[in-house]
């Protein structure tokens, strides 16, 4: 037998491990793939929502939050405490019996400002078009989205912009039909 009888040839080795279009093999996309979704599972409440977006501005108060909000203080301590334990927030720091708060996760910040964009802005951020590398078209994407940077809200520095959050899509539910 010879050395090379033993060896799987490139080709038929490339079929055996899948790999995404950049790369990445099936075991770590399934690692990624459960981190988003427990990210998403965490989003998936409006108020721990709106709470991640209003920190989007930087470190904000109990008090301001249930004001700027409009969380009762007992329904905002239980989200606070759970996006604390998650360790998407973190408590910035304590004046008296004033406590802030801020964002811990950087992942966590370019998917708010992208729901932000989608929901409250109506402008979708810069992203491939899927199957473009193939020659493949899906309905609806014909063209490269636009930028969250053309949007007014981001040209001003300011994700919220000069409106309240509640104004927001995914902060406010309004049905547009």
């Amino acid at each position: 037998m010879t050395e090379q009888a033993g060896k799987i040839p490139q080709a038929t080795a490339a079929v055996m491990e899948p790999r995404a279009a950049d790369g990445m093999d099936a075991a770590a996309m399934a690692s990624a793939a459960a981190e988003a979704s427990g990210l998403l599972r965490l989003l998936a409440n409006p108020n721990r929502l709106m709470i991640l977006c209003f920190l989007l501005e930087g470190e904000r108060s109990v008090g301001q939050m249930e004001e700027m909000l409009g969380i009762r203080q007992p329904t905002l301590s239980q989200q606070i405490a759970i996006l604390r334990e998650a360790r998407l927030i973190g408590q910035s720091r304590r004046q008296a019996k004033v406590v802030f708060y801020q964002l811990r996760d950087p992942k966590v910040v370019p998917v708010i400002r992208a729901l932000y964009g989608v929901f409250c802005t109506g402008t979708v951020p810069a992203a491939p078009t899927p199957g473009a590398a193939q020659g493949l078209s899906v309905a609806g994407t014909d063209s490269v989205f636009g930028s969250l940077a053309a949007s007014p809200a981001a040209s001003s520095g300011s994700i919220l912009s000069n409106s309240a959050p509640t104004d927001c899509g995914f902060m406010a539910i309004v049905d547009d039909t």
